[in-house]
């Protein structure tokens, strides 16, 4: 019975991490990133199975919620870089943080009409957050026979 007891009270402390935010970055740039999740307070570090990120500050900002600077190299590889974080009560299930070669955009509301759709540039990419149901429109300008 005791041991069942305290095998329920080390999960119920076990942390979740929820969601990583912003989901990427552009290679040669500074990024602070803000993992929200349960069970975060006592967060020590953050794991990163690629080269080309480097941890530069962590903060654990409240139980929920925890700070991270990164340094993307200027050569980090583009892609899916897998991460987690470790708390003093354990390790995260695994996230991921994208890298990308281009500047980003964040999406700004509203933008959810095709008439009144958001202007962005070439060669972006766009950050933000789809809620249920949600659509966003863009528009780029191009010159005829340019492709997009």
């Amino acid at each position: 019975m005791v041991v069942c007891l305290l095998a329920l009270l080390a999960l119920a402390e076990s942390p979740d991490l929820a969601r990583v935010s912003p989901r990427g970055g552009t290679r040669g740039t500074e990024v602070e990133l803000t993992l929200t999740g349960t069970h975060l307070k006592d967060a020590k570090e953050l794991f990163l199975y690629k080269t080309g990120l480097e941890v530069l500050s962590l903060e654990a900002a409240d139980a929920k919620t925890v700070k991270v600077r990164l340094k993307i190299a200027a050569d980090a590889p583009l892609g899916e870089h897998p991460l987690r974080l470790r708390t003093a009560t354990g390790i995260t299930d695994l996230h991921t943080f994208y890298v990308g070669p281009f500047p980003t955009v964040e999406e700004k509301e509203p933008n959810n009409k095709f008439q009144e759709p958001q202007k962005i540039g070439l060669n972006v990419t766009v950050s933000g957050v789809v809620t249920n149901e949600d659509v966003d429109a863009f528009s780029v300008e191009l010159t005829k026979g340019q492709r997009l």
